[in-house]
């Protein structure tokens, strides 16, 4: 397994690794880990041995994310949690080659990426994810989030995931927020609201975004849950807050 304390620690046992399958004694340069890697696979038709599963931490308050897209086709998470957090030089994270379909929990993933502008995780498998707790949290220059084509379906923990997100325009995506609310649990859950109301700039049509893929939790037996817009509630008319409403979320 390789380390993963520390960007150095993993590259370094990576490319060990490399060179171990390889039955070679040369240096492995980061820029040639993906031929390399799939040199390994056409030979054995296993590489399951070098995927990192616990991606907590990986590329914590790292300033070296030249490598991120080689690196991403090697692990499949069961945790991302923290996985990114405080990378404080990366701008635009583009991670649709990740392989989330085994990982749980994206708690913290993106928090305090002050100077992220943009996250592509369009056709991200996240149907495990169960927490995305303070994800985006202190992402304050973060403008654009793409969650296109991807099911929430068993998150139950949204709590502070857009914290502090104060840039924020576009919300593409995130459908069936709510479909995995337990009927058991109070109204008014602070693990269950959806509080956007820090991105006062989201656009009408994120706004409507969000109201149009929220799960009809009402339906579903649930007890009433909040969706907090704050500003952006002057964007809206009656009847496109009561979709909302009617799904069985309190708009503030």
């Amino acid at each position: 397994m390789a380390r993963i304390d520390s960007l150095e620690h993993f590259l370094i046992d990576v490319a060990a690794a490399i060179r171990n399958k390889k039955n070679t004694a040369g240096p492995i340069p980061t820029s040639e880990f993906d031929n390399e890697i799939n040199s390994i696979s056409s030979e054995s038709g296993n590489t399951s041995q070098y995927y990192i599963a616990d991606c907590s931490y990986l590329f914590y308050s790292s300033s070296r994310l030249d490598e991120v897209e080689d690196i991403l086709k090697i692990c499949k998470p069961t945790n991302t949690s923290n996985m990114f957090r405080s990378c404080k030089q990366a701008a635009i994270l583009d991670l649709r080659s990740l392989d989330l379909s085994k990982s749980t929990t994206m708690a913290n993933m993106f928090t305090d990426c002050s100077s992220l502008i943009s996250v592509d995780l369009s056709d991200s498998d996240i149907r495990e994810i169960t927490t995305m707790i303070a994800m985006f949290s202190g992402c304050t220059k973060l403008t654009d989030i793409n969650l296109s084509n991807l099911s929430a379906e068993k998150v139950i923990n949204i709590n502070n995931m857009f914290t502090n997100c104060t840039s924020l325009e576009n919300i593409i995506g995130f459908p069936n927020i709510g479909k995995g609310y337990l009927t058991t649990t109070a109204a008014n859950s602070t693990a269950y609201a959806l509080n956007l109301s820090a991105s006062s700039h989201l656009t009408y049509d994120s706004l409507m975004n969000v109201i149009n893929s929220i799960y009809d939790i009402a339906s579903a037996g649930c007890r009433t849950q909040k969706l907090v817009l704050g500003d952006n509630l002057t964007k809206l008319n009656q009847e496109e807050i009561q979709i909302a409403t009617d799904k069985g979320w309190t708009v503030s």
